[in-house]
């Protein structure tokens, strides 16, 4: 029996023994015919070095004579479409010393089907090294991709609908942390043919995770957690499971609960996956872009999926104000706009020549969103003013910061071939959120009585009876501008009065204020003082929203060339026109024709960089007829004028220009003069400016009663944001003068533009 039982033992393992031989013969030399080809050393499947099987052992090719032609059939061989580039000089690591060089001066036909119909100098004839290993990148054979392929995050017990992120999102970066912070974990869902399913975990890892995260908005990825650890995230259930198990007492075995889901839908959900494998670089800028043999459904009897923790980056308080930042203007929103990039602190715009995902990649990161969703050209939100620091960027799309990618940042090279008005643009993934339990305002479209095609932007507001219309009369253009950005993501053009009649709920006496940068109307001063049943007295609230606005920018360099070192003194006789319309201090009234008043002259050139046309706010009907000047005027208020102490800031003189005529005195590239003061047609084009030269009548400050010192000489235009505009940041120019009274002497320092 013992005899016996030793045989069976023996027989058993001479069983494994042959078993395991034929399992490795797949793997085996023995496997491979002459002539097969395989790469090594590469990041994925379709690149490397190319080695060729011969007389049992693997060796390299050299890369002399190596061309597009050898390199087509090589990867057509392997199973690929064709050759997308090729290396020399053993980009992929050189051959192992011991290995042969089977193959020099390769010449394949273009019919060949294999490295065996290709000429050479014969099987191991050579006179090279393994620094000359030939290598290729070879395009894969893809299936028929969608259009489009719609992702979202997603946890159990969390109902979503369309392509929001049902997960709940922590808290935005902490000021004292510098470290990236998690900012929602979860696994992925596509929408593959009207059905959103999981996406396979096969082949998914960092790389791929990080392009995920990035289309979701986010800008930093994590390794993916399995799904245990999100399970144990979520409910916290392995946890109480663990404890309850006594483990650590050598009493029992923990219970995973992730693997005993009593949720008959959460499982049927993780039971079929999309797309048969994953493979990214982790510089795609969505995951269509990365590589997929197929799509499913495919069954997933191990319910593990595709999983992410995306994190946001530190805190922008973390950074240093000479960091290298980025910024977008010219859109109602911080994820959509024109390009602007801070360096040794100042901003600036980048060219739009080669502007590719993979540099907007880089740029929508380092603004703490995701990854690119498109790119604008030829400034399409408008010009930007400043330097042009970057052009022809060639970003792979792994750097950190523009500066790393290559491309041009001399000054000199890039105004060769640049200028504002190809000013580049980008729109960001930014996470979308399921919840708009905060929400507290909402558009109602309401077709026009006489033209139904037309919809009406009547305001809802929530409060404490629920949802009703807005009265008309308390919500000036700053909270119209939040209101569309909400809900539209829009401009506010006006607000209008209307009645919609066919209103038959609550209606809301209040106010709203804010600020006009905020992103939701919950974020401004919001007061509902009565609720009234259907109708306002005053009527119901319009919005007029819109895509393109004006944005006048006052020229710096004119401003600054236009004080002539000196201070102009005139006599009252002179003055009697600018006295009329309080162009100068008080202490000039009553005073005689020989009283000398000292003007401080300077240009005022606002130029018009917005997409549309800036338009008087008045009616032709009621422009003002001025004699003094032979014209209508049109703007009460266009530019303001004042003088400040250099130290504190405070207002000590200031200009008194009553009127303007607005027209187009100059045209960029791009621009159309359409207005003209002679004409009565008045206005600025956009990509125009207009002009008002220190010689006319009140373009000054008059400073006779102002003492010799230091002083701040400031010009804003559109003061009181009468006129909507895509940005006011920018309304703003400033230079440091001396001022000497005795000798009527100006000294100009330092200028500025705001918000630059």
């Amino acid at each position: 029996a013992r005899s016996q039982t030793a045989f069976r033992a023996f027989t058993m393992s001479m069983y494994r023994v042959i078993l395991s031989v034929f399992l490795l013969l797949p793997s085996l030399n023995l496997a491979q015919e002459n002539g097969a080809v395989r790469l090594v050393g590469g990041e994925s499947e379709n690149e490397g070095r190319l080695e060729v099987y011969y007389d049992g052992r693997w060796g390299t090719i050299c890369d002399d004579s190596f061309n597009w032609q050898d390199a087509h059939v090589l990867c057509k061989q392997m199973g690929f479409e064709r050759a997308l580039r090729l290396y020399y000089r053993g980009s992929f690591g050189r051959g192992d010393d011991d290995q042969p060089i089977w193959i020099d001066q390769i010449a394949c036909p273009h019919d060949a089907a294999s490295v065996l119909d290709c000429k050479h100098n014969g099987w191991g004839v050579h006179n090279c090294e393994h620094r000359e290993d030939a290598g290729v990148r070879c395009r894969r054979r893809e299936p028929t991709k969608p259009a489009s392929m719609p992702i979202r995050l997603s946890c159990p017990r969390y109902t979503q609908s369309g392509s929001c992120n049902a997960c709940p999102e922590k808290q935005h970066p902490n000021p004292e942390d510098c470290a990236p912070q998690v900012a929602a974990e979860g696994f992925i869902e596509a929408l593959y043919n009207d059905e959103w399913r999981p996406v396979t975990a096969e082949g998914w890892n960092e790389k791929s995770a990080r392009v995920a995260c990035g289309q979701l908005g986010y800008p930093f990825a994590y390794a993916p957690p399995s799904m245990e650890e999100l399970w144990t995230n979520w409910d916290g259930l392995y946890a109480a499971s663990l404890a309850g198990s006594g483990r650590g007492s050598g009493e029992g075995t923990p219970v995973d609960p992730f693997h005993q889901l009593e949720n008959d839908a959460f499982r049927m959900k993780l039971e079929k996956t999309y797309l048969e494998k994953v493979d990214c670089t982790g510089k795609e800028r969505q995951l269509l872009d990365c590589y997929f043999p197929g799509f499913g459904p495919l069954a997933n009897p191990s319910l593990q999926v595709a999983t992410v923790k995306c994190g946001f980056l530190p805190h922008k308080s973390c950074y240093s104000e000479s960091a290298e930042a980025y910024r977008t203007r010219g859109s109602p929103v911080p994820w959509v706009g024109r390009a602007e990039v801070r360096l040794n602190g100042e901003w600036g715009t980048i060219c739009d020549r080669q502007w590719s995902a993979e540099d907007a990649n880089v740029f929508c990161r380092g603004m703490g969103y995701g990854t690119a969703s498109s790119v604008t050209y030829r400034g399409t939100h408008g010009r930007g003013i400043g330097k042009i620091f970057f052009s022809n960027l060639r970003c792979t799309g792994g750097e950190v910061f523009l500066s790393q990618c290559e491309g041009d940042s001399e000054e000199r090279t890039i105004l060769r071939h640049c200028g504002h008005h190809g000013d580049a643009g980008v729109v960001c993934h930014t996470p979308r959120k399921c919840s708009t339990s905060t929400q507290q305002a909402r558009i109602k479209q309401v077709p026009d009585e006489r033209n139904p095609f037309y919809l009406h932007n009547y305001v809802e507001l929530k409060s404490t009876k629920g949802w009703g219309m807005f009265c008309y009369g308390s919500m000036d253009m700053m909270a119209a501008r939040v209101f569309c950005r909400e809900t539209l993501g829009m401009f506010a053009a006006r607000i209008r009065r209307g009645t919609d009649r066919t209103h038959t709920g609550v209606s809301y006496i209040g106010r709203i204020k804010c600020k006009g940068d905020e992103m939701s109307i919950s974020d401004c001063d919001v007061q509902a003082s009565s609720a009234l049943l259907n109708h306002c007295p005053s009527g119901h609230t319009i919005v007029d929203c819109t895509s393109a606005l004006p944005d006048l920018v006052p020229d710096l360099d004119y401003f600054r060339r236009s004080f002539f070192g000196y201070v102009d003194r005139l006599p009252m006789y002179y003055l009697r026109c600018a006295l009329e319309e309080n162009c100068l201090s008080s202490s000039a009234n009553g005073q005689p024709s020989s009283h000398i008043r000292r003007l401080l002259r300077f240009d005022s050139y606002n130029r018009n960089w917005g997409t549309v046309d800036f338009q008087p706010i008045l009616q032709p009907s009621e422009w003002i007829w001025h004699s003094c000047h032979g014209h209508y005027h049109s703007f009460e208020s266009f530019v303001h004028y004042d003088l400040l102490n250099v130290t504190t800031k405070k207002e000590v003189a200031e200009g008194h220009k009553a009127s303007f005529c607005l027209e187009d005195s100059a045209c960029d590239i791009g621009g159309y003069s359409r207005y003209s003061c002679a004409l009565s047609h008045q206005g600025i084009s956009a990509n125009c400016g207009d002009l008002y030269g220190r010689h006319l009548d009140c373009q000054w400050i008059d400073v006779t009663d102002v003492p010799s010192g230091r002083y701040i000489v400031r010009q804003i235009v559109n003061p009181n944001r009468l006129v909507p505009e895509t940005d006011y940041l920018n309304n703003e120019a400033s230079c440091e003068i001396e001022y000497s009274k005795e000798n009527s002497f100006v000294r100009v320092y330092t200028c500025q533009r705001s918000d630059h």
